[in-house]
């Protein structure tokens, strides 16, 4: 990773001591322009330490002022912070660029000693940053979204804000909130490592940037202090483009919760969420109540879900007529799912749903009308096609085990052909291969095949 800045000052930080996860002190190096000195801190100034740098880099003065920001080199070892880390907390952080980078990510641990509810931020930064090859330790502490690696809140000119190669463990995420769109023109999370989270913490939430990248990182909801509630990846307002690809989601088998949820903070446009893999972990866009914002060219390809779905949902009440549309969910494979394998409901116009491959859902762990392959319930111009589905008679957890095939309530100028289905349960009136409820217009089923 490069960062784009000019005139940075460079600072090498090393622990000195016999074990460099317990150091005697820290050594600096600061380099700018020519010049270089060497500062040391003893072993409980950690946080001086880097306060002392944020002040030099990147609050500049009028005495320093073609200083703007810094690059941070941090050589193996273990730093621990008590006070919360703000870089360039001022008005000015328009051209300040912020870059941190470990000597080996499982080797350079920047631990967390702050145990507050009310400030849960372990590092943020009002400028552009960059965090590489690193360890950020949030120490168990704290409950809920209890550290954000990184937020951004500064209005100005365009930033970004970059994750990549980084471990965030024991109750870290990344985050950014921003007051204005406009102002970030790239937020992204690339090959990072997410375990051990908060209760109900989502992990990497980024949005409010023109073109939002998650790409290749792993998370896992499956171990640590607190497991099952919370998301691994939340997204939303980017008024841009947001891309979420090539990533591995675990979470608990018993909390069917959003692995992947894009939500209408604000307008959305340009969605693609495809070459995932999650494991009790849906992907989610929308969310029920009342929203009046736009979410438009969505695109769900190529996942592969075990034990959970897709869901695209609309306002529940309100208006629905234009919120939801040009939605495509094509290409995935979905197997033994939690309820419902895949939801549409409230979706205002050209929606595809084709070329998905569904294996079982489970009615033991749903109610109501949960529990089938494809549900979907008031949607104008869908069309369900060329989709594989399989209804077993048995599973791992219900001799019952999948309700229906394709359950459609309330559709206009809609469509459903040439479907597979295949339906292994003997009696297919409880399990039957389409279900209906509701008054419909202009809808039109072709199955290719049933049996």
């Amino acid at each position: 990773m490069v960062s784009e800045a000019k005139d940075l000052a460079t600072y090498i930080i090393e622990p000195i001591g016999a074990d460099i996860y317990d150091p005697d002190s820290y050594t600096v190096r600061s380099m700018f322009q020519g010049s270089e000195t060497t500062t040391t801190y003893d072993d409980t100034e950690c946080y001086d330490m880097f306060d002392a740098i944020n002040t030099e880099a990147f609050k500049p003065t009028t005495s320093s002022s073609n200083l703007r920001g810094g690059r941070i080199y941090l050589k193996n070892g273990l730093y621990e912070i008590d006070t919360q880390l703000w870089w360039s907390n001022d008005t000015d952080a328009d051209d300040v660029k912020f870059y941190m980078e470990g000597e080996t990510r499982d080797g350079v641990i920047i631990r967390n000693l702050i145990n507050e509810v009310s400030n849960r931020t372990m590092m943020a930064c009002t400028c552009s940053g960059d965090l590489y090859n690193l360890t950020l330790d949030g120490n168990d502490l704290g409950t809920h979204t209890t550290m954000y690696a990184c937020i951004a809140n500064n209005s100005g000119n365009p930033k970004y804000l970059r994750a990549d190669n980084v471990h965030f463990t024991k109750h870290t995420g990344f985050g950014m909130r921003v007051a204005d769109a406009d102002d970030f023109q790239m937020a992204s999370s690339t090959n990072c490592w997410y375990d051990a989270p908060g209760q109900y913490e989502d992990r990497c939430s980024l949005h409010a940037s023109e073109y939002v990248l998650i790409d290749g990182n792993y998370f896992d909801r499956t171990n640590g202090s607190f497991t099952g509630e919370g998301q691994s990846i939340t997204g939303g307002d980017n008024g841009g483009r947001m891309q979420i690809c090539n990533n591995v989601i675990k979470h608990l088998s018993t909390t069917n919760s959003r692995g992947i949820s894009i939500e209408p903070y604000g307008d959305l446009y340009n969605i693609y969420v495809h070459d995932n893999l999650l494991e009790y972990a849906k992907i989610g866009v929308g969310k029920s109540g009342t929203w009046a914002h736009l979410m438009h060219d969505i695109s769900i390809k190529d996942n592969q879900i075990l034990g959970s779905g897709i869901e695209v949902i609309g306002p529940s009440s309100g208006d629905f007529s234009t919120q939801v549309k040009y939605v495509w969910v094509e290409g995935n494979v979905i197997k033994n799912a939690y309820s419902t394998a895949m939801k549409l409901e409230k979706l205002c116009g050209l929606t595809s749903c084709r070329n998905n491959k569904i294996v079982n859902s489970n009615t033991s762990l749903a109610s109501g009308n949960h529990g089938g392959l494809i549900w979907a319930v008031n949607c104008t111009n869908i069309s369900i096609e060329n989709n594989v589905l399989e209804m077993n008679d048995n599973g791992p957890v219900d001799a019952a085990y999948c309700k229906y095939g394709i359950r459609y309530e309330t559709l206009t100028n809609s469509r459903m052909q040439n479907n597979v289905i295949l339906n292994k349960c003997a009696d297919t009136t409880t399990h039957p291969y389409y279900q209906s409820s509701g008054s419909h217009t202009g809808v039109n089923i072709f199955s290719r095949s049933k049996w």
